[in-house]
């Protein structure tokens, strides 16, 4: 009988190397296992969603739930489903068993290549990873990392696609490379946060604590980066400036409009909520000065149009778009 324990650290994403091996030999074991664990995924990716949490056949979950493993906290298993929304619990079974959501549609997760591990997020998902030597990472939405643990006893290296928070263990003969498409960033025992998403127009580093170097792959010109700074890199330009950050420590993994509109941060709400925004020319003029952090999107529709009267929303949960347009449209 598989432990109740594993389930509630499955869903919140907190599941030791160990207990990750436990979990691997049950899923292995029979392929109803497998199909147990997606229809739990199924079910709080249903609850992601304010306007579908109806949908949700909770109940029939929970009786098989109880039929197939036994479990009693009935209150404590359904309270995960509703609070690991933003928890990459699905990336787990993407450990396990290497699946393809129907749903979802997005690409497998961390996946065995070579002596590589991948580790990958979909839209909505973030998943916390402790490294081999005790490093924290933290993978936002529609990002991967990618590693050799075989070679991290010599060097500490990781390639990052996306956007990752790094708290960064201490070792005076390992140095902690990150590299993305256009800079790698060299750590000196610190926390940073990486942006570097390959479609964005810029991509940028904000250090937090201690200190980095980066070096440009164009030219291998070199900047160092002190805390309560950032690193903007001008994908298009080749240019990039070194300025004061701004942003909050809790900021990092919100969609922060600072004067911004919503075609500014089209991608940026498509990678939170999983769906494609389309926002008309007239709306470029809407700005705003707001966070978006644990809001579901009904939420963030609700607030946007509170505070902006002649603004409107279409959701179309088949396509999964948002189409925004104005009163007199």
């Amino acid at each position: 009988m598989l432990d109740e324990s594993l389930i509630a650290k499955y869903l919140e994403g907190t599941l030791s190397q160990e207990e990750t091996g436990r979990l691997y030999a049950w899923v292995k074991e029979a392929p109803e296992n497998k199909e147990f664990l997606m229809g739990i995924k199924e079910t709080y990716l249903t609850l992601r969603y304010k306007g579908d949490a109806s949908l949700a056949d909770t109940p029939s979950q929970w009786r098989h739930l109880r039929a197939r493993l036994g479990l009693r906290h009935r209150k404590r298993i359904l309270g995960m489903l509703a609070g690991a929304v933003g928890v990459a619990a699905s990336l787990l079974v993407g450990v396990l068993v290497g699946f393809r959501s129907g749903a979802d549609k997005q690409r497998d997760t961390f996946l065995s290549m070579g002596s590589l591990s991948h580790i990958e997020t979909a839209a909505g998902e973030s998943v916390s990873i402790t490294a081999p030597d005790g490093t924290r990472i933290t993978l936002c939405p529609c990002s991967w990392i990618e590693y050799d643990p075989t070679h991290w006893e010599k060097e500490r290296t990781i390639m990052l696609r996306g956007k990752a928070f790094f708290d960064v263990a201490k070792d005076a003969v390992r140095s902690f490379v990150v590299s993305t498409p256009y800079f790698s960033v060299l750590a000196h025992g610190t926390s940073f946060v990486i942006s570097a998403y390959p479609e964005d127009k810029t991509s940028s580093v904000a250090l937090q604590s201690g200190s980095v170097s980066i070096d440009l792959f164009k030219d291998g010109s070199s900047t160092r980066l002190l805390p309560n700074y950032s690193f903007v890199y001008d994908a298009l330009s080749g240019e990039y400036v070194v300025q004061t950050s701004e942003k909050k420590d809790e900021q990092w993994n919100m969609v922060v409009f600072e004067n911004e509109s919503l075609l500014d941060k089209r991608e940026d709400l498509k990678r939170k909520f999983g769906y494609t925004f389309i926002v008309p020319d007239s709306c470029a003029g809407l700005t705003y000065r707001a966070s978006v952090g644990n809001e579901s999107l009904g939420e963030f529709l609700s607030i946007l149009e509170g505070i902006t009267p002649k603004l409107h929303a279409r959701i179309d949960r088949n396509e999964k778009t948002v189409t925004f347009y104005l009163s007199s449209e």
